[in-house]
């Protein structure tokens, strides 16, 4: 007889693609200032590949008074990408929010930082490798 188990994750959070030539230190730091935020280093998401381990640094911060957590998570690694449909965009930042953010305007917010070349807002259901989303 063969168990199988069933995990389910939530995927109730907003995520936006991020493209930006900066450093990930630097674009927190941009974010930070942009938005009133203040992202810190907080972990390296380890992803197992065939043949090595995919690092990706990511940085958080949570609003208490909100209820809400932003983590921004660096897409690309020496040796793959985290999330493999969007191999062109360096950052993901993922809000996870209980007062429903205004998800237009926070997007516009980002695209107003000169070094961001792109910001958009991406359909998380519709990703092959989303649970590379849920750590923590």
């Amino acid at each position: 007889m063969l168990l199988e188990i069933e995990e389910s994750y939530n995927f109730e959070f907003l995520l936006f693609g991020i493209g930006c030539h900066e450093s990930s230190h630097r674009i927190c730091w941009l974010l930070n200032r942009q938005l009133g935020l203040s992202l810190g280093f907080k972990d390296v998401l380890k992803i197992p590949l065939k043949k090595a381990v995919s690092e990706h640094d990511y940085y958080q911060y949570t609003d208490e008074e909100l209820g809400i957590v932003y983590t921004l998570i660096d897409n690309r690694s020496e040796n793959s990408v985290l999330l493999k449909e969007y191999k062109q965009i360096d950052f993901f930042l993922k809000v996870e929010d209980d007062q429903q953010l205004d998800a237009e305007e926070l997007r516009k917010k980002i695209s107003t930082i000169p070094s961001v070349q792109t910001c958009f807002q991406t359909d998380v259901d519709g990703l092959k490798s989303k649970q590379h989303l849920i750590f923590d």
